[in-house]
């Protein structure tokens, strides 16, 4: 039986969503049928150690698409693949336009982020994004809402393929033991990602100078708003209350041991450490811009400011003693999701 190559691209090994979800649909492919490669412009991050054996892996050692993008086209004119799929909105948008370039092989988008951020059709280069994605092979979208923003931008539905984020239930619940948290008696809260505006971290600080003196907050992550964000600390008097330990390659315990895990975002598409959060059977407080996850049961839903602060004032404080029950629904699981984009790929192949 022949294998068809099948290629994903990413940026790096960071530490990001986008590159989890990557790594996992490419783990999750069927051997038997396809090939798996992964071309990365710059093969360095956190998430190297969770690459797949299986997975056949071409460095570029560029860490800019503006220098990257000429040997990613000739590597992927030299691999000659039948799909190839790709999920940064600033490489599927330069990828659909050199698909002239790329022979015969299918495209597939994944949309990542808030479509009216990444594709704001107020922007000529939102309307010239909406056009280019609607000449790739299929668009995926991680939510209802986003599925609806890209029909609203002129996505033909026949082009639209809803595939959730695969979240390996198993490996994150054995990953939660044991459990972490802060010390103290009072509430327990955790929150998760990139420290950049788009996460709401320094709203979310502010909400934590309105909150019990022995409430705290561990903020999981690293960005270009370190800084910043650890001046907002200080200035709001807040160093023992707000802790900002860096990236975590493991922060499933932290979650684990929490009250509540908070999403306080901006915007999102449909966020990971949430996800991963229900999984740990830990509640999820979230604002309206924190992407699909708002389409969950068992996701509080509220708006920033101080409706978001008297929600967490009514989190109890309860250190548990072992993992919670699961609340993430059957559908995101890593098997569920496997099946479904494996399904995907194969019957995009054979509609030639």
């Amino acid at each position: 039986m022949t294998r068809h190559r099948i290629v994903a691209i990413l940026p790096s090994f960071a530490g990001g969503g986008a590159e989890r979800v990557t790594l996992t649909l490419f783990k999750l492919l069927d051997q038997q049928r396809f090939q798996p490669i992964l071309i990365v412009l710059n093969p360095q991050g956190p998430r190297l150690g969770e690459v797949s054996e299986s997975l056949e892996v071409v460095g570029l050692n560029h860490s800019r698409l503006r220098s990257g993008f000429l040997p990613l086209i000739r590597s992927l004119r030299r691999i000659r693949p039948a799909v190839v799929y790709s999920t940064f909105s600033y490489i599927n948008l330069p990828l659909l336009a050199a698909r002239p370039l790329l022979g015969q092989a299918r495209l597939i988008v994944r949309e990542a982020n808030d479509v009216s951020r990444s594709l704001s059709p107020e922007s000529v280069w939102g309307r010239l994004g909406a056009r280019l994605y609607g000449s790739a092979d299929l668009v995926i979208a991680t939510s209802e809402r986003m599925e609806n923003d890209l029909l609203q931008l002129g996505i033909p539905r026949h082009q639209l393929r809803r595939l959730n984020n695969p979240v390996d239930e198993m490996a994150i619940r054995a990953a939660a033991i044991p459990l972490r948290r802060h010390p103290g008696k009072g509430v327990r809260f955790v929150a998760a990602g990139r420290l950049e505006p788009a996460k709401g971290f320094d709203r979310l600080i502010d909400f934590m100078a309105k909150m019990p003196q022995d409430s705290h907050c561990v903020i999981l992550g690293e960005g270009s708003q370190r800084a910043r964000l650890n001046a907002q600390i200080h200035s709001l008097g807040l160093g023992d209350r707000v802790s900002l330990p860096g990236y975590d390659p493991n922060p499933a315990s932290w979650i684990a041991g929490s009250d509540a895990f908070l999403m306080p975002s901006r915007y999102e598409g449909m966020p990971n450490a949430a996800l991963e959060a229900l999984a740990l059977g830990v509640k999820v407080i979230a604002t309206p811009e924190a992407g699909g996850i708002g389409e969950l049961m068992n996701v509080v839903i509220v708006p920033a400011g101080q409706e978001f602060i008297e929600v967490m004032r009514q989190v109890p404080a309860a250190p548990p003693t072992s993992l919670r029950p699961s609340l993430l629904p059957a559908e995101f699981r890593s098997d569920a999701v496997g099946e479904r984009f494996n399904a995907i790929v194969a019957a995009l192949l054979t509609s030639r």
